[in-house]
């Protein structure tokens, strides 16, 4: 039985913060180039979908190629971009009668 977030899809329900994992939206089959030639279905971000939750982020920008969201990385600049994985690993998810009319990632 999946996990139930709220009893109601009326019911609006905020899920956010820094989860220290990817998400499966990101390490697409199409965008394996950014991920070491990998795509992976992360299992927290699948289990948050699995309930009709939706990632804020990717409604608002569905292209992870165009717009990677990177939140995560130990090392900047382009140089060091080879040897590290870039990532998104800070997420707002919602579901309910609440919509993103925005979300940016830092």
């Amino acid at each position: 039985m999946p996990y139930q977030i709220a009893n109601s899809d009326n019911i609006p329900v905020i899920v956010a913060g820094d989860f220290n994992v990817p998400s499966d939206e990101d390490w697409t089959v199409n965008n394996r180039a950014q991920h070491f030639g990998l795509a992976v279905q992360w299992p927290v971000t699948m289990l948050l979908k699995s309930t009709g939750m939706m990632d804020s982020f990717r409604v608002v920008h569905p292209d992870p190629i165009t717009d990677p969201g990177i939140t995560w990385s130990v090392f900047t600049g382009e140089e060091n971009a080879v040897h590290e994985v870039m990532d998104r690993i800070d997420f707002i998810f919602y579901k309910g009668t609440i919509k993103p009319k925005s979300s940016v990632s830092y």
